[in-house]
């Protein structure tokens, strides 16, 4: 049965807006929460951690010992008092592609378009996929809508709600790494392209915003900082899409060369007036490596052009009005997890 809608967002929207919830992340390497304060007028942290993962537990995004980590995700919720959670999906467990459907404004018929185009677009069983989609602003007329689809297989779903109520904790919703990490990063009142760089510890998640909409996704692989030895550059997944691509790479000089080849793929897209292939605007790096000064260098050399350190706080408040108990650097950690408390 397929599903749709945020990813699973499991109650009606005026009670989900209601709700008090935590951004939970879950790594290879660890469990990563923050928590905001749900007044609009003024937002604050209101707690946040990590909690290591036993070697093993979550490999490339896939639950391998699910008792291993319902284990930490109770100590966790013990820990921080977390009830509520939205929680993110791997991109390594995605697929995203644009398509024009034809034009209507009801949701259902909407839908029903969007459905007869999942599989010759992924490899995926439409009665296997769970999907959701953003309607590209400006970008329809009298005849068609374009819209960006995000598909995640319904079991992989099932295994992170099944290890999130085993340890008592209750999801409200779903959303995937690259979207989380966009609603974070990019000022909501901008629809430039942006080239985000989410440099989290032993990969790297590449990703295009253009009209606030994420147009395209992949994720490198390193063993950067790991000691994990691995040589040259590998396909690991290739689908019918030009998104949802994973390869490994094993130094900064191979990841700076897979960021080169996004950014070159998306520049060699045909600009005109309208707003999916806008050129890019400013790359931002975010994640535990978006302070290696040798990274940034080379990216910057490469790509001829400034490459920014984001803002996590940006969408949050600023820092006239308030101070983060969290400091700058470490806070770029949490990018993903205060997206998904934006999330809404």
């Amino acid at each position: 049965m397929y599903m749709k809608g945020s990813f699973l967002r499991f109650f009606p929207t005026p009670h989900f807006l209601t709700m008090k919830s935590a951004g939970l992340t879950i790594t290879d390497s660890c469990v990563r929460y923050i928590a905001l304060s749900d007044t609009v007028e003024k937002k604050r942290v209101t707690s946040f951690g990590e909690k290591a993962l036993p070697q093993g537990a979550v490999e490339r995004g896939y639950v391998k010992d699910p008792e291993k980590l319902i284990a930490v995700l109770r100590e966790v919720r013990k820990e921080a008092g977390l009830s509520f959670v939205t929680t993110s999906i791997p991109e390594e467990k995605s697929y995203l592609y644009t398509v024009e459907i034809p034009y209507s404004t009801k949701e259902k018929e909407v839908e029903s378009s969007i459905e007869s185009t999942i599989e010759e677009n992924v490899p995926i069983h439409l009665s296997e996929a769970t999907y959701d989609y953003d309607i590209v602003p400006n970008e329809s007329n009298e005849k068609t809508l374009k819209v960006a689809v995000s598909i995640v297989p319904t079991k992989v779903v099932r295994t992170y709600i099944d290890v999130l109520e085993g340890a008592g904790l209750l999801p409200i919703s779903f959303e995937l790494e690259s979207h989380a990490t966009a609603e974070a990063i990019v000022d909501q009142k901008e629809n430039d392209a942006y080239f985000l760089v989410n440099a989290v510890e032993n990969k790297t998640g590449l990703y295009v915003v253009s009209n606030q909409v994420v147009h395209y996704a992949s994720v490198v692989h390193s063993s950067m900082g790991t000691g994990e030895k691995r040589s040259g550059v590998v396909d690991l997944l290739e689908t019918p899409t030009e998104n949802g691509q994973e390869k490994n790479v094993e130094d900064i000089g191979a990841l700076v060369a897979e960021i080169d080849k996004v950014y070159k793929y998306w520049h060699a897209k045909d600009f005109d007036t309208r707003d999916t292939y806008k050129q890019i605007k400013k790359v931002i790096i975010t994640g535990e490596r978006a302070f290696n000064s040798e990274l940034i260098e080379r990216l910057s050399a490469t790509l001829r052009t400034n490459v920014e350190q984001g803002n996590v706080w940006k969408n949050v408040f600023n820092f006239e009005s308030h101070i983060p108990e969290v400091p700058f650097e470490e806070a770029t950690k949490y990018a993903t997890a205060i997206g998904l408390v934006l999330t809404k």
